[in-house]
């Protein structure tokens, strides 16, 4: 393989021309576009090509995969797995340290399995769980990963799991080495229970859904011991005047030691004078001595009415000593910068008061912000588009309702060039092709979602997916793909209360979006249903449906998987 000779003048480039170009591939696209391609090419990758020690594995590939594998595995340190079977094994890759595991589909338990008994799993220093995980049976059992990863003799420092989880109880696993940790937890108690757990931790990013607090847990927990430096919590369930002192005591077992904290607090249910500036200097901030970050974002369960009255809190010395600027829209209050990268349902920028007027203009400029939801948003500020592309210059999803695209102007000349993520909520699709083309050109991943309101109404059953067909493919014989050219990814993701409605209308779409996107390398179908017994679910048979998609054709160019509600098509390399 080393002996051919070059055939195009691409291979007398210099050395640092071919570099820079490879930085614009992935290490992926590097080692299938030049490995092999003569000697020259092979020296550059083999002995100088830096990032050969990062590799991402996928199905879709594996005639690349089993050529390609002996030559580099040796050489792999960090490893992304986008697609994911029980027979796969870490132990290929004698000299790996870190796994990123995304795939846009779920995956069984027994999957993740199949990697912690590797012997390789134990000297892995970051594990990162992208992806939700189901059992074979039920929904997510992560209890099993939380064992394996915390055992006390591995070498993880970093852990992510995107799953959520409640744990009861961990054995055998102190682990001195985890300083960071990235997680989604059920219950409060469960927080306690995991940082018993790592007493060396010093990041900690918690997603915790309920504040639900059972009888046996105290206010005084005394957890000090450990030194975190970063917390960043997100709470998913509402805040009141009972469980927010027990959120402060718990932040506040971290004073001595916390530089950042930063707060995502959704549905705050108390009233705007019993949770403001004066709230939080007394009841959290003045303890933490060593705090230098600290950024909030609170969503209030109703429009905020007393906006001067409730900015006044924060004009005090306390917060102007620290340079720490508040604003408040609508509902919303936030510290500035604006440091987090979603926002729910902000549509008008003009409309922002700040506790400084003195604030830099900068600051109206939101660079972390990279995804928006406004699919609750029902009366958006005309110029919405232009301030997205004035304010949000990193903003790469979007999520929107059929009615809010209808109803915004296509014609303006700006483009959300950044974004490549557009997810669609509702039935109403006459303007999604004018978006595709005009407001956001380069979309790759595109999401189309609705649940009928009634679930008697046979029209509104089935109607969705024959808008599908009519919006894409339009009127003529002659179909026009162009719209769709960029698109590489497919998700759809409708309520059906029938099976014999699925069969139908579900088996067509899947053969006619196949066709429709030209350059499409995956196709996701997620539907829910009132089924209550799994195994009346629709598709459990996969032979079934590779028979009524008459999938000698579709096979050849996809494969297939199925996954509870999940049908996936990945196009074959």
């Amino acid at each position: 393989m080393f002996e051919k000779n070059s055939l195009t003048l691409f291979d007398h480039l210099p050395t640092e021309i071919v570099f820079e170009i490879f930085d614009y591939l992935s290490s992926n696209d590097t080692l299938y576009g030049f490995l092999n391609l003569n000697q020259k090419y092979n020296c550059i990758l083999l002995e100088y090509y830096a990032d050969l020690n990062k590799f991402e594995i996928s199905i879709k590939n594996s005639c690349f995969l089993q050529s390609i594998l002996p030559i580099i595995q040796s050489r792999v340190e960090y490893l992304t797995i986008t697609d994911i079977n029980s027979c796969f094994s870490l132990d290929l890759f004698p000299n790996l340290k870190s796994v990123i595991i995304s795939t846009a589909f779920p995956i069984y338990t027994d999957e993740i399995t199949s990697l912690t008994t590797s012997k390789q799993f134990r000297k892995l220093t970051t594990l990162k769980i992208h992806s939700k995980i189901l059992n074979r049976n039920a929904w997510s059992d992560t209890f099993c990963i939380y064992q394996a990863v915390f055992y006390h003799e591995n070498a993880f420092k970093t852990f992510e799991l995107s799953s959520n989880l409640d744990v009861k109880v961990l054995e055998n696993t102190i682990n001195v080495n985890i300083q960071s940790l990235t997680i989604q937890l059920s219950y409060f108690r469960s927080i306690l229970i995991l940082l018993e757990n790592t007493p060396n931790l010093k990041y900690f990013d918690l997603t915790l859904s309920s504040l639900y607090f059972s009888d046996p847990l105290k206010k005084e927990f005394d957890i000090t011991h450990i030194k975190l430096k970063k917390l960043l919590i997100t709470l998913g369930s509402s805040i009141n005047e009972k469980n927010f002192p027990i959120i402060a005591y718990f932040i506040k077992q971290f004073s001595s030691s916390l530089i950042h904290l930063s707060l995502n607090l959704n549905s705050i249910q108390l009233k705007e004078n019993q949770f403001d500036g004066f709230i939080l200097q007394q009841q959290l901030l003045n303890s933490m001595t060593q705090l230098k970050n600290f950024r909030i974002f609170v969503t209030f369960d109703k429009e905020i009415t007393e906006i001067d009255t409730l900015l006044s809190t924060f004009q005090n010395q306390f917060w102007y000593d620290h340079h720490w600027i508040v604003g408040i829209h609508r509902q919303y209050l936030f510290t500035l910068p604006f440091h987090f990268k979603k926002l729910n349902n902000f549509i008008d920028f003009d409309e922002i008061k700040l506790s400084n007027l003195k604030t830099p203009s900068f600051l109206s400029v939101w660079p972390h912000v990279t995804s928006i939801d406004l699919s609750q948003c029902n009366d958006p500020n005309l110029n919405l588009i232009k301030q997205l592309k004035m304010n949000m210059p990193k903003l790469t999803t979007m999520i929107l309702n059929s009615k809010l695209i209808n109803s915004l102007d296509t014609d303006e000349n700006v483009a959300l060039d950044n974004v490549s993520t557009i997810h669609c909520k509702g039935e109403y699709l006459q303007n999604i092709k004018q978006w595709l083309i005009k407001i956001v050109p380069n979309t790759k991943h595109l999401v189309l979602s609705y649940e009928p309101q009634s679930t008697t109404s046979s029209s509104n059953r089935t109607v969705y997916l024959h808008k599908l067909d009519a919006y894409f493919r339009g009127q003529r014989t002659t179909r026009d793909y162009t719209y769709f050219l960029n698109i590489q990814h497919v998700e759809i993701k409708f309520t059906l209360h029938d099976v014999e409605d699925i069969y139908r209308h579900v088996l067509r779409l899947v053969r006619e979006f196949l066709e429709m996107f030209k350059n499409l390398k995956s196709f996701i179908i997620e539907f829910h249903t009132n089924f209550s017994n799994y195994n009346s679910m629709p598709f459990t048979d996969l032979n079934k449906m590779i028979e009524l998609l008459n999938m000698d054709r579709i096979s050849q160019k996809y494969h297939m998987k199925h996954v509870y509600n999940y049908i996936q098509f990945i196009k074959k390399t």
